[in-house]
């Protein structure tokens, strides 16, 4: 059984300047306004509250996430009755030190981004994991997950001129599903079975691929399909790479299958297109 804490918990950092652990909070939890050096990131995993930073409000509850900023005066406050369960992340130098760190950590704020948060907890549960198993090269892990996890930050700051996701209520699944379109999205070039990333989301083959129609309007094989055959694209309007090295690049098992994929959607060849597209580069080698 997992014990309830009723003041915040103590930080006991890996060699890597990195901490995460879970917190479930009692209902008589309390925590005074406070100070750290390093940052923090939180995923409420239930209960309600609020964080607090410096004097301003901000509500929590399950799903979402709040990045806290170093040396920014803070303090959580539970929700009668609904005593918060959370994960936390925090992170000290020499990682903080790292360039987009500290913009990735500030300024502070709750993030109510379902996809994101729902990344966030996956990166946190991969964090956990590698904390407690401590295997070699753990250090090594453990810091590129936090500093994917930064990116992902930075990049969803950069895009806050458009709407913000709207929250995803009573559905969970969903949120789930969101994140592992983004993952495709990013991802693409692994090897990935529609079977293996369902039973990721935690969801059946069968609802994950209606869900999945139902969010991007394309099936499952066509969304990645598609993804690869943009990519391909790229490279090869760009590149001097051959036809096997796109190939590889873009996910792809052998060149057939490549062939196939890029005529399912561009009704030539990869080689064809490629001169069409950068006149007086050479068809003929692979």
């Amino acid at each position: 059984m997992k014990v309830k804490s009723s003041r915040p918990a103590s930080v006991q950092f890996h060699k890597s300047g990195i901490y995460v652990a879970e917190s479930l909070h009692a209902d008589d939890f309390r925590m005074e306004p406070t100070v750290h050096a390093f940052g923090k990131i939180l995923y409420i995993g239930a209960g309600e509250g609020t964080l607090v930073v410096e004097g301003k409000s901000h509500p929590l509850r399950a799903g979402r996430m709040a990045v806290v900023a170093p040396r920014t005066s803070h303090y959580l406050r539970d929700a009668p009755g609904r005593p918060l369960s959370l994960y936390f992340l925090c992170v000290r130098d020499p990682l903080l030190a790292a360039p987009g760190t500290v913009a990735a950590l500030g300024p502070s704020r709750v993030i109510r981004h379902a996809t994101l948060c729902e990344t966030t907890r996956r990166l946190l549960q991969d964090l956990l994991y590698e904390q407690t198993a401590g295997e070699p090269g753990a250090d090594l892990v453990m810091t590129g997950r936090v500093l994917e996890l930064f990116g992902l930050l930075l990049r969803w700051k950069s895009r806050r001129g458009g709407p913000e996701e709207p929250p995803l209520r009573g559905a969970m699944s969903r949120a789930r599903m969101r994140a592992a379109i983004t993952e495709t999205e990013r991802y693409f070039y692994r090897h990935q079975s529609l079977e293996r990333t369902a039973a990721h989301t935690g969801l059946k083959p069968r609802r994950f691929s209606q869900l999945f129609r139902e969010i991007t309007l394309r099936s499952w094989p066509a969304f990645l399909r598609e993804k690869r055959i943009h990519h391909a694209k790229r490279l090869l309007a760009a590149t001097n790479r051959s036809i096997i090295a796109v190939c590889f690049e873009c996910g792809f098992e052998d060149v057939s299958s490549f062939y196939r994929a890029f005529h399912r959607i561009e009704a030539t060849s990869p080689l064809a297109w490629r001169k069409r597209h950068r006149p007086g580069t050479s068809t003929s080698s692979p």
